[in-house]
């Protein structure tokens, strides 16, 4: 039986036919009915609309004999489906069956229970318990809940009434038994408290506990929840400037989305040709996104030792590069002696390793990444790819900067199926995160590469793009006001700029006057390698959790990985 009328989904639309004050109102009183009275209520409805007749009458010539009753349902004097009319009977399917069947065999009669049935007790619940439940609640969500335009991540309803975190439904329940005694009136119980929530108000819900969410959504809620004793204009405004920024994050979102549609179409009508190409040299465009994820450590085991939990394990950074029209991700897999920092010259340093090894060859590349300052949004970016578009790497690139608190896409997806493999595999080496990393999806969508060894060994070079580059170019001002990026071959060294993707663009030149920045690439960077204290901590400690075969390679004596990283 469907508990929410709201769910009715028959061709009919049931819903929509009657308010919905109506629709409670009648089953308060069905409610409030003893069983056998409910019982012939439910009996007389049928048997008014029931055809029992020997054959069927449908438009065909010949009738077949009826073999069983049909049955249609009203609700003051509309038509509805079975499912309506068993909410508001608030009964189930098999009741209903058994109701007919007694009507069918024995007529519009009391029924007689086989064991005598359960006596009515004094203290059943009433239509009264019910109605001030329900008051209670709907009140409380009035001075405490908000209306959010849009859907509320996490729900699927639109017309959700959201009550704060720490408004859980114990709390509110013992605030109803404080009111209902002051009042002098029965309370109900908390299961049934909770029960008659879900069953009448099923849109007022406590907001669920999330992270890395918006800041300028938490203070637009928060102004939305204490609108106590504030005017209606003053709501009216507040709503507004929530509602406004909610609809620049649609169109930034709907530009990603659409960006990713257009990636994997023409990725379709090429037939899949996704063999490497030379810079620059295969027409089209391609949608590129790029993020860290959260690092791991290892060694790691499903079946947690207690000890290691209070140890600090070796870590391992992620940095994906995802190409969104095939859709693979290229994960550089960073081991903590391999990490220089998370900041521009590592992001710049994995994405020329990626292009270069990775990349379709494409004349046109959109790029998206989150707002970050210190990884991704920064001058030093910005003239990597203008180097790029200056040496004819790719005729045009687009940067495009998400908006904070909604960074969702696609890099997390592939972080999300790598973190849940690493939650059921054992790994004690770099090998056995690629491993995992390899094996997180069946369709190959995640690609392990390791930026250097346990050792020492670098695999992926780091190169020193920012004094590289700082003598050809100068920065944009006010950078973090821009959302948008553009780059051409066509005009070398300038940067066109957009707020958000629907304004208007700026240009700026940031090419230096007079200068050229060579094709040659930068001087690389060593790793820096496990400090002499690391490297004993790591011996001592956490060198018992590894396999035996992996303790010379994860975790060797301070004295070999010192030769190791002459």
């Amino acid at each position: 039986m469907f508990r929410d009328w709201n769910k009715c989904t028959c061709k009919r639309h049931c819903k929509q036919l009657f308010p919905a004050d109506d629709i409670l109102n009648y089953r308060l009183d069905i409610f409030g009915l003893s069983r056998e009275q409910k019982d012939l209520v439910i009996m007389a409805q049928v048997a008014a609309t029931q055809d029992c007749s020997a054959s069927t009458k449908s438009s065909k010539k010949r009738q077949k004999e009826r073999q069983a009753a049909r049955t249609q349902y009203f609700f003051h004097g509309s038509a509805i489906c079975r499912d309506m009319f068993m909410f508001l009977h608030s009964i189930s399917s098999c009741k209903l069956n058994s109701l007919k069947t007694w009507l069918r065999e024995n007529g519009l009669t009391p029924v007689i229970l086989k064991s005598g049935g359960r006596k009515q007790r004094s203290n059943c619940l009433t239509p009264a318990d019910v109605e001030n439940a329900l008051t209670f609640i709907s009140n409380y969500a009035e001075e405490f809940a908000v209306f959010l335009p849009g859907r509320v991540p996490g729900f699927s309803r639109a017309d959700i009434r959201l009550l704060p975190s720490s408004s859980t439904k114990s709390s509110i329940h013992a605030l109803y038994q404080a009111s209902m005694e002051e009042k002098g009136a029965r309370a109900i119980a908390l299961s049934t408290f909770k029960n008659v929530w879900k069953q009448y108000v099923p849109m007022i819900v406590t907001a669920k506990p999330m992270t890395d969410l918006c800041w300028t959504c938490q203070q637009n809620t928060t102004r939305l929840f204490v609108t106590t004793n504030r005017t209606e204009e003053e709501k009216v405004e507040r709503l507004e400037a929530h509602r406004e920024h909610l609809n620049k994050v649609l169109v930034e979102r709907t530009k990603y989305r659409e960006e990713t549609a257009s990636a994997k179409e023409e990725i379709s009508l090429r037939g899949g040709d996704l063999g490497r190409h030379p810079a620059n040299s295969r027409e089209g465009s391609m949608q590129y996104s790029f993020d860290y994820a959260q690092q791991v450590h290892y060694p790691a085991n499903p079946q947690q030792p207690g000890p290691i939990y209070f140890l600090s394990t070796r870590r391992c950074g992620i940095f994906g590069v995802n190409c969104e029209g095939i859709p693979k991700q290229v994960n550089f897999l960073i081991d903590e002696g391999m990490c220089l920092s998370k900041g521009s010259i590592a992001v710049i340093s994995y994405l020329h390793y990626f292009f270069n090894n990775f990349g379709l060859g494409e004349k046109e590349a959109s790029l998206h990444c989150d707002n970050c300052s210190g990884q991704n949004k920064n001058k030093f970016v910005l003239w990597y790819l203008a180097w790029r578009c200056i040496h004819n790497l790719h005729s045009d690139i687009n940067l495009n900067f998400m908006i904070s608190g909604h960074t969702k896409f696609a890099p997390d997806f592939c972080f999300g199926l790598i973190k849940k493999r690493y939650q059921t595999s054992a790994v004690s080496t770099l090998q056995d995160i690629a491993n995992t990393v390899q094996s997180s999806s069946t369709r190959g969508i995640n690609i392990p590469v390791l930026v250097g060894d346990e050792a020492g060994r670098q695999l992926v070079p780091t190169y020193q793009w920012q004094d590289f580059l700082s003598p050809y170019f100068r920065p944009v001002p006010d950078i973090k006001s821009y959302h948008h990026f553009r780059f051409s071959a066509q005009e070398p060294g300038v940067v066109y700029t957009r707020k958000f993707a629907d304004t208007e663009e700026k240009k700026f030149v940031l090419l230096k006057q007079g200068a050229m920045p060579p094709r040659l690439l930068p001087p690389s960077l060593p790793p820096p390698g496990l400090s002499l204290e690391r490297q004993q901590y790591l011996f001592e400690k956490i060198r018992p959790f590894c396999r035996p075969d992996a303790r010379d390679i994860t975790c060797p004596a301070p004295t070999q990985a010192e030769e190791a990283l002459r």
